[in-house]
């Protein structure tokens, strides 16, 4: 079989069988509702005028059973930009798993990478497989602070009854829920506003230069980024909140509710401020959890470092972390 295999590069055309492909390996791909076609989401993923990408396929028999994807990115460490390739959407077809095809995926993007000059390679996983074999690497290391999962739930109850929880959790979340809530805030004056907008204009990019400057790792954002990965409707439906003061971004919050399952999950899929005002970080929290109460969702996650002044901030007004927490690999 091995000899009747041949690993390519994407080709325009191959989405109509990599998309099904990774409908079949994932059954719930992308993971969140769209308004637009699941092709037309990938089209926006890796085949756009914002980023490049790196896509390969496995044929058998002139089928495609394989395939993986790196979304490359400038990341940001200790000051110095890197193009980084961000490992997604790693699919073998469920038939022909168990083969070790998915090390020959791997091992063909390595001369790939090189030749668009790739210096940083990473990916973020909760998959047990792959947590193990990226543990077994020697070529791949482990991010040295946890990515936490933080979750807040507004009625527990309601929680049990909309997801299928163990006695162990339940227990943990009720009491973190008992122990830690907390509703104060801080005031901000007067002047300062929050409001929703459509995309990022160009205040935006001396905001970005100020947070880069103040993160030791941080993905180096930009206005395109931002607008690509944010405002294009084809992304998802995202609710996008900045908060200024006398006509300057301080900073920005990304709102989205997951309709996919009948039970609605909230996401903070990202919040930043400017380095030094946890007040304005915490507003902006409370303008997301206000968006969500008013949208009856009972449940909020956040992803935040382990050790990041993010992550008691977000404690403060009872986000529980712990479960399902992500492994990075670079």
């Amino acid at each position: 079989m091995s000899e009747e295999i041949n690993i390519k590069s994407y080709v325009s055309g191959d989405e109509h069988q990599i998309v099904p492909l990774l409908k079949k390996g994932y059954k719930e791909w992308p993971f969140f509702d769209i308004d637009c076609t699941a092709e037309d989401h990938w089209r926006w993923k890796y085949n756009n005028q914002y980023n490049k990408s790196i896509v390969l396929k496995m044929e058998y028999q002139d089928k495609i059973i394989g395939a993986t994807h790196n979304i490359l990115n400038m990341v940001r460490i200790n000051g110095k930009n890197y193009l980084g390739a961000y490992g997604t959407d790693l699919c073998i077809d469920p038939d022909f798993q168990g083969k070790g095809l998915s090390p020959k995926l791997g091992l063909s993007l390595v001369p790939l990478r090189k030749q668009a000059n790739v210096t940083f390679v990473y990916m973020v996983t909760v998959h047990p497989k792959v947590i193990g074999s990226s543990t077994r690497d020697t070529l791949y290391s482990e991010f040295p602070y946890v990515i936490k999962y933080l979750s807040r739930v507004d009625d527990i109850d309601r929680h049990i009854k909309g997801k299928d929880l163990e006695d162990g959790y339940i227990k943990r979340l009720r009491h973190f829920i008992d122990s830690t809530r907390s509703e104060s805030t801080r005031e901000l004056e007067a002047d300062v506003k929050i409001c929703k907008v459509d995309s990022f204009d160009p205040r935006i990019d001396e905001f970005i230069e100020k947070v880069n400057e103040g993160n030791d790792f941080i993905i180096n954002r930009s206005r395109e980024y931002l607008n690509w990965r944010y405002c294009d409707p084809r992304g998802g439906k995202y609710n996008v909140q900045i908060i200024e003061e006398d006509d300057q971004i301080l900073g920005y919050e990304v709102l989205r509710i997951n309709k996919l399952k009948e039970y609605y999950t909230g996401f903070i899929v990202d919040l930043l401020a400017v380095p030094g005002r946890l007040d304005v970080a915490e507003n902006l929290l409370l303008n997301g959890l206000n968006h969500f109460k008013e949208n009856d969702v009972n449940e909020v996650v956040f992803q935040a470092v382990e050790g990041h002044p993010y992550e008691k901030l977000f404690n403060r007004y009872g986000f529980y972390g712990g479960e399902g927490n992500r492994y990075f690999f670079y």
